[in-house]
């Protein structure tokens, strides 16, 4: 039982990673958040079977609005909590300002 129940714990690890994944790959691309059920659907037609696993029955999946914007508030969290990790161990930092503004006329 313990056996099959790591097996289980290790492919949700698994899918819950590549989903991860894809949530940031949308964002980094500008994508909406909206894409990524169909990103993750390409991704499982590609082979990449541990996405198989997000959905734990017809009514339960990681692909939901909800889990995605859950998803994404982990990775800025994670991704802050990194810079701010550089910047206390950096002996020098330095800011770069752009106040430069556009004068267009439509």
């Amino acid at each position: 039982m313990k056996s099959a129940c790591d097996v289980a714990i290790t492919k949700s690890e698994a899918a819950v990673t590549a989903a991860l994944k894809n949530v940031y790959f949308a964002a980094k691309q500008n994508l909406a958040s909206s894409v990524i059920p169909a990103l993750n659907a390409h991704c499982i037609n590609q082979g990449v079977s541990q996405l198989c696993d997000l959905r734990v029955d017809g009514h339960t999946t990681y692909e939901h609005h909800q889990s995605i914007s859950e998803f994404q508030e982990c990775i800025a969290e994670s991704l802050h909590l990194e810079l701010l990790d550089k910047l206390k161990h950096s002996p020098k930092f330095s800011l770069m300002l752009d106040e430069s503004t556009d004068f267009s006329t439509g």
